[in-house]
């Protein structure tokens, strides 16, 4: 296991100091981590480790085996991705906080922590995922499909960044720049291994991955794109969706009712782009009948009487229905749907 040593980034002076002191400080990939041996990425490549993969408890140097349902936190925290979310979280937060009360001090701290991640040469991620969910002691030096999923929320980055382009806060140059990144990142999305092996999963990983490129094409402007992504995952729902609202691909997990919420909001951000686009998806529905509101449905009967991972389901329920209000609506929210109705 090598270490790359590298420090802390207090990014430029920031004017609006009172505020800037309330904030969380600006972390990114350029923080001390651990790589396993054999893995040759460099300091600014984004590294993380497989969620579920622990050390054998009979032979410390064997391959880490998977117990699924139970997440390693420690050696995730080795790597980057609670960093990342913290980082989607914080400029969706401030982005917000500019969009609803003009707050330009707010938009100056998220262009700070876009540039340390996108723009800054010194700091920036590198614009792909190779070495994502890595696997401690396995041969290969390269992640696999499954590490994309760690960028699942950047289609929520990407309203932000959309969000604060309205600021004169984020610099043009600086936005020329995060989006000629996302055009890097969304080009290795279709194009390298990893993306390709994303693309051809059956489960949350194929939505996700879909998500984040319809998304992508959406901000980069290619709306035909954009659409040609939906249509291509609205059309494979049926192997997903069973006729009764179910996900088999995740009720087989260890912890079926959070892998059944967390696709049903796959689907639901996927309807959101498309509607952003002029299509209705949320009145889709597959060959075999099933549709998201099907979906939504078999959860609200299933997860009470399978709740056996003590997640608090009043709070996922009220999310559900405060994030996507469609779900309870019976009217269409667009003048036509696609598919059956």
């Amino acid at each position: 296991m090598k270490t790359l040593f590298l420090c802390a980034v207090s990014y430029l002076a920031f004017p609006y100091a009172v505020f800037c002191a309330e904030e969380k400080p600006v972390l990114g990939v350029f923080l001390e981590k651990e790589i396993p041996a054999g893995v040759p990425a460099k300091p600014n490549d984004y590294v993380s480790y497989a969620t579920y993969y622990w050390p054998d408890p009979v032979d410390a140097a064997a391959p880490w085996k998977p117990i699924d349902g139970k997440a390693n936190t420690e050696q995730i925290a080795r790597g980057d991705s609670p960093r990342f979310k913290t980082m989607v979280r914080e400029v969706s937060r401030l982005a917000s906080r500019f969009s609803q009360k003009k707050d330009d001090a707010a938009a100056a701290r998220a262009t700070e922590w876009l540039q340390v991640w996108f723009v800054d040469p010194a700091t920036r991620m590198t614009p792909h995922l190779r070495f994502a969910q890595l696997r401690i002691g396995s041969r290969a030096a390269e992640g696999n499909g499954v590490g994309v999923i760690d960028a699942a929320n950047v289609p929520a980055l990407l309203d932000a960044i959309s969000a604060l382009e309205k600021s004169e806060a984020f610099p043009p140059r600086s936005r020329e720049t995060v989006r000629a990144w996302m055009r890097d990142y969304y080009a290795w999305l279709l194009d390298s291994p990893q993306g390709k092996n994303a693309a051809a999963r059956t489960n949350n990983h194929f939505l996700y991955y879909k998500l984040q490129c319809a998304a992508l094409a959406e901000f980069l402007g290619d709306v035909p794109v954009a659409k040609k992504h939906l249509a291509e995952v609205f059309s494979k729902m049926g192997k997903h969706i069973s006729a009764d609202g179910s996900q088999p691909q995740e009720l087989h997990r260890a912890t079926p009712v959070a892998y059944s919420f967390y696709a049903l909001t796959a689907w639901c951000r996927l309807a959101q782009v498309g509607e952003r686009l002029g299509e209705n998806y949320w009145n889709f529905k597959s060959e075999n009948g099933a549709g998201i509101r099907e979906a939504w449905n078999f959860l609200k009967k299933y997860a009470p009487e399978h709740n056996t991972e003590g997640a608090n389901l009043e709070k996922r329920f009220r999310q559900i229905k405060e994030t996507f209000p469609q779900l309870n609506s019976r009217e269409r929210i667009l003048a036509g749907s696609i598919g059956q109705t």
